[in-house]
């Protein structure tokens, strides 16, 4: 009996270390994207690193479903596209202004 109530905590330890480091992860890649739309204002050189940094966060999504990833983690990478997406449309928009 024992061993079975052990092995359900460990499960849910795995778990929530999972979900914390989604959330650490997912957290880093808003401010991340928060930052590159900062400095696409200012420069046009990020617009490449946008470009691979959307690329990468498609992939995590990816990733994400395959292994039953929490939703807030490809949520909130999906608020960071969308960042990387105004960002990499402003940097268009600057260009053929000029």
């Amino acid at each position: 009996m024992n061993a079975i109530t052990i092995d359900k905590t460990e499960k849910n330890m795995k778990g929530t270390g999972l979900f914390k480091t989604a959330k650490i992860l997912s957290l880093l890649s808003l401010i991340g994207s928060i930052l590159m739309y900062l400095l696409s204002i200012f420069t046009s050189v990020t617009l490449p690193a946008c470009l691979v940094f959307a690329f990468r966060t498609f992939l995590s999504i990816e990733k994400g479903k395959k292994d039953n990833v929490s939703e807030v983690f490809t949520s909130t990478l999906l608020v960071a596209d969308m960042f990387y997406i105004v960002a990499i449309a402003f940097l268009f928009g600057r260009m053929f202004i000029r």
